[in-house]
C-alpha cells in the first residue's frame, strides 16, 4: 500500500529570508551574467515563490534580476502593485512586471461568475503591467469552457 502524501507547510518568512531567497536572488544573478537583460532581447526572467508575499519589495529590488513577478491567487494585487511601485520609484528603475493572480477556484463557476471575478482581479492591478494568469495552475476537473470564460473576460476588460 502507499501512503498518502503530505504537503510540507509554507516556509516562515525568516526561513525563506533565510534559506530561500539568497538563491532565488543568486539564480537570477548568474542567469542574467549569462544573457542579455530582457530590454535587449534577452530571456525575461520569472520568479514564482508561492505564499512568500513577504519576499515580494526584495524580489522587486531592481538588483534581484527578475523582470516579473507571479503572485499566487493570496497575494492583495494593490498591496503587490504599491510593494513594486514603491522599489522603482526608489531606485529610479521601470517597475517589474506582475503575473497572476486569480483564484483558480473561480474557474468552478459560471462563465458570468468568471467573467466578475477576473474583471474585478484586473481592476485591482490598477493599470499595472500585468500578464494576466492564474494565481496557480488549473486542476484536472477544470473545463477548456471555464479557460476560455477567464480569456474572454481578461480580453474584454483589455479591450476599455
Amino acid at each position: 500500500s502507499s501512503s498518502p502524501v503530505v504537503m510540507p507547510p509554507s516556509v516562515p518568512p525568516a526561513r525563506f529570508v533565510e534559506f530561500a531567497q539568497p538563491y532565488l536572488l543568486r539564480l537570477a544573478a548568474e542567469v542574467r551574467a549569462r544573457t542579455a537583460p530582457a530590454a535587449a532581447g534577452g530571456p525575461a526572467l520569472a520568479i514564482f515563490a508561492k505564499g512568500a508575499t513577504h519576499a515580494l519589495a526584495a524580489l522587486a529590488a531592481p538588483d534581484s534580476n527578475y523582470d516579473v513577478i507571479s503572485l499566487d491567487w493570496n497575494t492583495d494585487p494593490a498591496a503587490a502593485v504599491a510593494t513594486v511601485r514603491a522599489a522603482a520609484t526608489a531606485s529610479g528603475a521601470a517597475p517589474k512586471v506582475l503575473q497572476g493572480n486569480l483564484d483558480p477556484g473561480e474557474l468552478f463557476g459560471s462563465p458570468q461568475t468568471i467573467a466578475a471575478a477576473t474583471a474585478d482581479m484586473l481592476t485591482r492591478f490598477d493599470g499595472h503591467p500585468l500578464i494576466a494568469n492564474l494565481g496557480h495552475g488549473m486542476l484536472p476537473s477544470h473545463t477548456p469552457e471555464a479557460l476560455g470564460a477567464f480569456f474572454d473576460a481578461v480580453k474584454a476588460h483589455a479591450g476599455k
